[in-house]
């Protein structure tokens, strides 16, 4: 992900697991943009990084949707709510190993229609494979399922 911001020049911000910053390699990780996360306490992230983004600071904030390595039921939605917050477009980005291709794909300013939302970026996702296509969860938030 990292790599491909650099190609294509763009400083990229990115959310990670707490554990991932320590040392030896936690203050490297931070210096590429990294940004610690410890999801075992309710801190309100999608208030801190949605009024960070509001503040008027630019910023391209890199949310990985699924949100962890094995396989799940559905996508984190934290991306979904700090875009709709802010007020700011969900650029899906995409490293399809299947086609050894990466890149930029659909921009979308979240509607408020939660599952219409997903449909195009389902859409847009359609067909790509990744690294590891068995551990891929489906492209679904608990949220569309009212949960």
């Amino acid at each position: 992900m990292k790599l491909m911001a650099l190609a294509l020049e763009v400083p990229v911000s990115w959310l990670g697991k707490h554990t991932l910053f320590m040392p030896p390699f936690g203050g490297i990780l931070k210096m590429l943009g990294g940004i610690p996360v410890d999801r075992r306490s309710n801190q309100n992230l999608v208030e801190q990084v949605t009024a960070s983004l509001a503040s008027g600071r630019a910023m391209a904030l890199a949310i990985p949707a699924e949100g962890t390595r094995s396989a799940t039921p559905y996508w984190r939605s934290g991306f979904y709510h700090i875009a709709s917050a802010a007020k700011v477009p969900i650029v899906l980005s995409y490293l399809d190993y299947g086609k050894r291709r990466g890149g930029i794909g659909l921009s979308l300013l979240p509607s408020g229609d939660m599952v219409a939302d997903m449909d195009q970026i389902r859409a847009a996702y359609d067909g790509m494979q990744g690294k590891y296509p068995q551990l891929s969860g489906p492209i679904r938030l608990r949220d569309e399922d009212g949960e």
